[in-house]
């Protein structure tokens, strides 16, 4: 879980360099507002709502567990999200980096994350998971890859995104001191990062930075490193040291 928040933190700031970049047409002014207005942006929500909500998070664990969060701090927490990825949005960056910057700062815990997530858990799982996955699903033309060239990007594509994402994972932790099964049981899980990479893809698809082939090759990968993990895992399994009992 850590080396995957880790991972997601810094797709997210690569990801907001690179919007940024592509919106104000390369190295210019434009870029260094945009970029300073991010850094302002960051300092208020670090810096001043978080604090705030580790204040209010603090009251709210005090309740009693079972008591639900009531609609007004339910709905201020909505109206942070939406107003942080407004500013993002306003600012040069995609609105999505503002939700989840709105979400990070959020303190965990039995206060106000759990509550709220407890309300808004089903309603995310539910519905708006599946619309989100229906609508990559929409965009992505399988037409557009049945060239001899596109299914060889295809297979290029696997190869690099599996090998570096396992292999780079399991070289990490082996030098940090893990034994190969470890590391490499550490590097198939990495290697399901495919919600995130739908995200970058849509909105690298929006800014016209994909072609529309490109696109269905990585949401291909994406699927396919996501779908491989559990066959990969039970194999792993199987194939795990024995351990003496003592």
């Amino acid at each position: 879980m850590a080396c995957a928040a880790v991972d997601d933190v810094t797709a997210w700031i690569l990801l907001t360099v690179v919007v940024a970049i592509v919106k104000s047409a390369g190295l210019s002014a434009e870029l260094l507002t945009t970029l300073g207005g991010t850094a302002a942006f960051l300092a208020i929500m670090f810096g001043v709502v978080r604090p705030l909500l580790h204040r209010w998070n603090a009251r709210l664990s005090h309740a009693a567990p079972s008591a639900s969060v009531s609609v007004s701090p339910l709905s201020l927490l909505i109206i942070l999200a939406l107003l942080a990825a407004l500013v993002t949005e306003s600012v040069g960056i995609h609105a999505l980096f503002g939700a989840f910057v709105a979400g990070t700062v959020v303190p965990r815990g039995h206060g106000l994350a759990d509550r709220t997530a407890r309300q808004l858990g089903d309603l995310l799982v539910v519905l708006l998971l599946p619309l989100f996955f229906a609508y990559t699903g929409l965009r992505t033309d399988l037409r557009a890859i049945t060239g001899v060239s596109e299914l060889g990007a295809l297979a290029a594509v696997l190869a690099v995104a599996i090998a570096g994402k396992v292999g780079g994972t399991a070289i990490a932790a082996r030098s940090s001191g893990q034994d190969w099964h470890s590391a490499t049981t550490l590097g198939i899980l990495m290697n399901t990062r495919g919600l995130m990479e739908l995200v970058v893809l849509n909105i690298g698809l929006d800014l016209g930075v994909l072609s529309p082939a490109l696109f269905g090759i990585m949401v291909i990968m994406a699927l396919v490193t996501s779908a491989m993990t559990v066959p990969a895992l039970s194999l792993m399994t199987r194939f795990a040291p024995s351990r003496a009992v003592g």
